[in-house]
């Protein structure tokens, strides 16, 4: 599950041989792509592909890139 631009959540389904292609990274911020489908009215997205991408965090007036 997956939080979107509007601040809302939306499934997301990773099958076995994705997640040995493109693993999880650690927390972060992420590119998903994937195909789009709709069961039992509610929608997922099937991820094809996962790439983490950088971001700057604010730490009492530090800034990191992560």
């Amino acid at each position: 599950m997956h939080l979107i631009r509007e601040g809302e959540f939306f499934d997301t389904v990773h099958f076995p041989d994705q997640v040995r292609k493109t693993p999880f990274r650690g927390r972060g911020i992420y590119r998903i792509r994937g195909r789009l489908s709709s069961e039992f009215g509610f929608v997922s997205l099937e991820v094809h592909s996962l790439e983490r991408l950088p971001y700057v965090t604010v730490d009492g007036g530090r800034m990191t890139v992560d």
